[in-house]
């Protein structure tokens, strides 16, 4: 499909079955090199708000994924905008210039290959907008998009900011399929050391070992997982990276509860727990303090409920410790 220079197209992003943002940008040219698209001043756009009308620069990403939204109508601030799209990228470039039309830089739009569709009267190329994105000045040099809004800010100490930027990454469906190859790798080399350091861990975010007996096998099945304290227990969420099924550890520990956390090269004998109703949330909240894209994993977990344990300390005798 290719559509005739000239031609007003809507600029979409579709993002869990919502409008992410909606632009109407006339078409420059449509050839090998891609959709080049412009975005005038004040053109009429709209784009999501939380529910009590914040954007989503008024409040830490991890409260805004956990909102409701709706769409609000407005104009498009500041000069014109030069869209490029490659064919089948998962990217766009976008030319920005400053209020006296001088050249400011190059916007890199990370995103899902884009889809045009044409009804006819109505026409338009829709996009997955990703989370992260790239600011590249005229000199060539680049930084990630709105490291502060994120919290990666430089009064940060240099691995709490990288610690953030993975926690944003991790929204990614990228970086999830990449997580998913590293979890074989990081479960040899934390029972080789016993978990003293982890490929997850080593991002500055909370990780155990957790070792579990099959449901069929009944042998010891370990696992490498983010974790959240709670009191003297543990908080783990079988998220799965947002796949449709559940993680084979979750049913081993459904049918054999009892299981071993190794943290720091100390193995601790636990008992888990399923969380339901107001005490799941509230373990919930605990695990998106860690990993805000555990709520984009429940999204595209095709309404999977993913499954939520505490994991208490057992007594010497076999007896669960007292909670909390």
């Amino acid at each position: 499909m290719t559509f005739t220079p000239g031609r007003l197209v809507l600029h979409r992003n579709v993002r869990h079955g919502r409008l992410g943002w909606v632009r109407p940008a006339r078409v420059v040219s449509d050839d090998e090199r891609g959709l080049l698209l412009w975005l005038a001043p004040r053109s009429p756009v709209a784009y999501e708000v939380a529910e009590d009308g914040r954007e989503m620069r008024a409040m830490p990403f991890a409260e805004w994924v956990t909102l409701g939204y709706r769409l609000h109508v407005s104009t498009w601030q500041g000069p014109g905008v030069l869209k490029l799209t490659p064919p089948g990228a998962a990217y766009s470039v976008w030319w920005f210039r400053t209020p006296e039309d001088r050249f400011a830089g190059w916007y890199v739009n990370l995103e899902e290959p884009a889809v045009r569709w044409d009804d006819g009267d109505l026409a338009g190329v829709d996009i997955v907008d990703q989370d992260l994105d790239i600011w590249v000045a005229p000199d060539r040099s680049w930084r990630w998009k709105d490291e502060e809004e994120f919290g990666l800010g430089p009064g940060d100490g240099a691995m709490n900011r990288y610690s953030r930027l993975v926690q944003r990454l991790g929204h990614q469906r990228w970086f999830a399929a990449l997580g998913r190859t590293m979890v074989p790798v990081d479960r040899w080399i934390q029972r080789v050391i016993r978990g003293r350091w982890s490929v997850i861990g080593r991002h500055g975010l909370p990780a155990l070992l957790l070792t579990t007996t099959g449901r069929r096998s009944g042998q010891p099945r370990t696992q490498p997982l983010l974790y959240a304290p709670d009191g003297d227990g543990y908080v783990v969420m079988g998220s799965n990276w947002g796949q449709a099924h559940h993680p084979a550890w979750t049913g081993n520990l459904l049918a054999h509860p009892d299981a071993t956390v190794t943290l720091d090269g100390r193995a601790v004998p636990v008992r888990a727990t399923l969380a339901s109703g107001a005490e799941r949330e509230r373990l919930r909240q605990l695990m998106l303090a860690v990993w805000p894209a555990y709520a984009t994993y429940e999204r595209r977990a095709a309404g999977r409920a993913i499954r939520i344990f505490r994991l208490s300390p057992r007594h010497r005798d076999g007896e669960q410790a007292a909670q909390r």
